[in-house]
């Protein structure tokens, strides 16, 4: 099961009936979510804790997250694909059974909520930009690219001398894949 620790607002809009008590064990780590709002449409943005890959949603209703099992797992695997991250066919089953969500309260993960705020704010400055503010003319694995492509500080590790290590979250998101399908 993922686990997907929620914002105090995405956990007052889910309610505290459809939260999970403990977590569970899954492949890719723990997720934290957040809702905010773009031309008065709800958006959820979901970043992961150990590789800061974002998946993010657009336009999401209530009745969204209410389902939000089967989009979850839908709108992950398109953004693996647009992003050219492939995982071995026979780990299909196993991958979508670790995907079914739970939504946690929050554990105030100030890293992982300082990653997110600035995806959000990066999101909102990539849809005026490219689509001049139209939510409906979004393509979400493009913006949800862009956010995975940029260096995150929180990723990049300071090597010998003056280099750093890749601070992508894509790259990371890589690695963390190829670890779970190939130990």
């Amino acid at each position: 099961m993922a686990n997907i620790y929620c914002t105090k607002k995405l956990e007052k809009l889910i309610g505290k009936k459809n939260m999970a008590a403990n977590p569970s064990e899954n492949l890719l780590g723990n997720w934290n979510a957040n809702i905010f709002t773009f031309k008065q449409r709800k958006c959820l943005i979901l970043v992961n804790e150990e590789t800061y890959y974002s998946v993010l949603f657009l336009d999401v209703l209530k009745a969204d997250i209410l389902n939000f099992h089967h989009l979850f797992y839908e709108r992950l695997i398109e953004q693996l694909t647009y992003d050219h991250i492939h995982f071995p066919h026979e780990y299909s089953p196993k991958i979508l059974n670790d995907l079914q969500p739970i939504f946690l309260p929050t554990n105030n993960n100030r890293r992982i909520l300082g990653v997110m705020n600035q995806f959000i704010s990066d999101t909102v400055f990539h849809i005026d930009y490219f689509f001049e503010g139209k939510l409906a003319d979004v393509d979400v694995s493009f913006i949800n690219n862009k956010l995975t492509t940029d260096l995150v500080k929180a990723l990049m590790v300071k090597g010998e001398g003056d280099t750093w290590t890749n601070g992508q979250p894509i790259t990371a998101m890589k690695t963390k894949i190829s670890e779970c399908c190939h130990p």
